[in-house]
């Protein structure tokens, strides 16, 4: 993490000391453009029990062209469904009164999610920009999903279902920051890859569960503007 942290910011001072002031958009004297936006996320609770799951993300995204402000700088935000999650080789909590270990749990979790994005392009030819950005991130948990084939505790020997069944407490709210670098191809196609960190746990410290963690994300993501 802390070497792909270094690598944007070198990346960030080269661009800036190299680039002349560029319009995002060619020269156009669009500043606003709407799009769509669908991604791959592979995410984990950032604690040593769970391992990474692999999800999606699909909404709206809007890239507002700052230059007049800031040279070469633009601002981005979106609005998002984003499925993120975690697997669990072992999870131990407290489901009707009795205790429960669950191998190989899969969580699910299903969140409305709003990231905001400060960025900053840099025009390699006519068509192809790079870019990096980063900003922070609300989200709020719409639905989730738990699912275990190896339970010890109930007469099944396997739970699947809605989470809100087994975990009442887990977190409804997130916030977190994220680092993403890409580039936009003729103005309309943008691809990216980032990391998003979640500064609340995502899974409370209590008695029902192994240990506290927070959402962690990896992502590549395409968005298409409208002419």
């Amino acid at each position: 993490m802390k070497k792909f942290l270094s690598s944007v910011a070198v990346f960030v001072i080269a661009a800036m000391t190299t680039a002349s002031a560029q319009a995002i958009f060619n020269g156009s004297n669009e500043h606003l453009r709407f799009g769509i936006q669908l991604g791959m996320n592979v995410s984990s609770f950032g604690h040593e029990q769970y391992s990474w799951l692999a999800g999606w993300n699909v909404g709206a995204t809007a890239l507002y062209n700052s230059e007049d402000f800031i040279p070469n700088s633009y601002v981005r935000v979106s609005a998002l469904y984003s499925r993120k999650g975690g697997n669990a080789d072992e999870d131990v909590f407290t489901y009707k009164k009795s205790k429960i270990t669950a191998r190989d749990a899969i969580y699910h979790l299903h969140y409305i999610e709003v990231p905001i994005r400060f960025g900053y392009a840099y025009e390699m030819e006519d068509d192809i920009c790079l870019m990096v950005e980063t900003g922070p991130y609300l989200a709020f948990r719409r639905a989730g999903s738990f699912r275990s084939e190896d339970v010890d505790g109930v007469s099944e020997g396997r739970i699947s279902g809605r989470m809100h069944r087994y975990y009442d407490d887990l977190r409804r709210f997130d916030i977190g920051w994220g680092v993403h670098v890409g580039t936009i191809y003729k103005e309309k196609y943008q691809l990216t890859l980032g990391y998003d960190w979640g500064l609340c746990d995502a899974v409370p410290d209590s008695k029902t569960y192994l240990g506290t963690g927070k959402n962690l994300n990896f992502s590549i993501n395409l968005a298409v503007y409208f002419d």
